[in-house]
């Protein structure tokens, strides 16, 4: 029965499989053509095809379609499974899957001045970054402040929290002192609210003299213990900023001529700053020597991702088995496939 099956397939060209059978070698599809493991090893593994094989070495398995011109698909596990198409042998054939990968674009750091752990130390101004309760108009010659709030210690200009100017730690409030210059030595106290202001309240705004900016550095040393947040050295952490990614999701197109395997072409199909958006099956057709690959967020080619991979090689050597590839990924690397389809 299964002959006179495979044979009705072939002429039409239809072949599916669910892998929907016990645990072991692939056997035969439900339309019944026969698997071939043409490189690596590879099973059944709960209703899912599978190799334990190195993604590197991109084990390969296939059966016949009898056709150049191909649509091939299968559901998909996390990155590195895919659909192969053009094979002729081992080390002739064309394949594509699915890579993430990710791109830091912003280190972790603490939200207090002096961070452990090699995080970022937030700048700073040596200046005035507190709210001036008042100023003389007749000077601007500033000697010192005073009245500084409780657990903070006057430090040249500023009011610093016990134990500070170090650790760039200011307090707001106390009051500046001035010196008094013009003729009969009249201040002129007038209250008012300037303060440094700006991008980071680091720069100068109604008056407020910021001083001198101290940039960003690296302490390794200040911040330790569960998550960083407890003090050694008098250094208080503060709350973690988490590092910021993007993380990518993209098509790869591979070929293999003579036995030397190479990516063709690399396709960004999306780009996220809070995770990754997966792709859960992948189709790849041909006609002539056009080449479409089609990713889709969900299983059973559902819900396409808008941008596809095309490509047009120059004299490609093709051949007319088909099947299915484990390759490399950057990250979230997989190698279970399952509904597999090729017409």
């Amino acid at each position: 029965m299964l002959n006179i099956l495979g044979i009705i397939t072939s002429i039409l060209r239809k072949i599916t499989d669910s892998f929907n059978r016990s645990d072991g070698s692939l056997g035969s599809t439900d339309t019944g053509q026969a698997w071939s493991a043409t490189r690596g090893t590879w099973t059944v593994s709960s209703n899912k095809a599978t190799s334990s094989d190195s993604a590197s070495s991109y084990p390969l398995a296939t059966v016949s379609l009898g056709s150049q011109n191909a649509i091939v698909s299968a559901d998909i596990v996390d990155g590195g499974p895919g659909v192969a198409f053009w094979i002729t042998d081992a080390n002739s054939w064309w394949a594509s899957s699915v890579n993430y990968r990710s791109v830091q674009t912003g280190q972790a750091y603490y939200t207090a001045s002096l961070e452990g752990g090699n995080q970022l130390t937030q700048g700073y101004w040596s200046g005035t970054n507190v709210t001036t309760p008042g100023y003389y108009a007749n000077s601007e010659v500033q000697t010192g402040i005073s009245n500084c709030p409780s657990g903070c210690t006057p430090s040249g200009n500023i009011c610093v929290i016990d134990g500070g100017p170090s650790e760039g730690q200011f307090c707001a409030g106390g009051t500046p002192i001035y010196s008094c210059i013009g003729t009969g030595a009249n201040c002129n106290y007038v209250p008012a609210s300037t303060s440094c202001s700006g991008p980071g309240g680091n720069s100068s705004s109604g008056g407020g003299d910021c001083g001198t900016y101290t940039a960003p550095t690296y302490s390794p040393t200040t911040c330790t213990g569960a998550g960083g947040n407890s003090t050694s050295g008098g250094g208080n952490c503060g709350t973690l900023i988490a590092a910021t990614y993007n993380y990518y999701t993209e098509l790869k197109l591979y070929k293999n001529v003579s036995g030397t395997i190479s990516t063709v072409a690399t396709e960004v199909i999306n780009t996220n700053s809070s995770s990754y958006v997966e792709a859960n099956s992948i189709k790849a057709s041909t006609s002539g020597d056009n080449i479409t690959i089609t990713a889709y967020q969900s299983a059973g080619l559902s819900s396409p991702f808008a941008t596809t991979l095309t490509n047009t090689p120059s004299s490609p050597l093709k051949g007319t088995i088909v099947g299915i590839i484990k390759t490399p990924s950057t990250e979230n690397a997989g190698s279970l496939l399952d509904n597999f389809s090729a017409e």
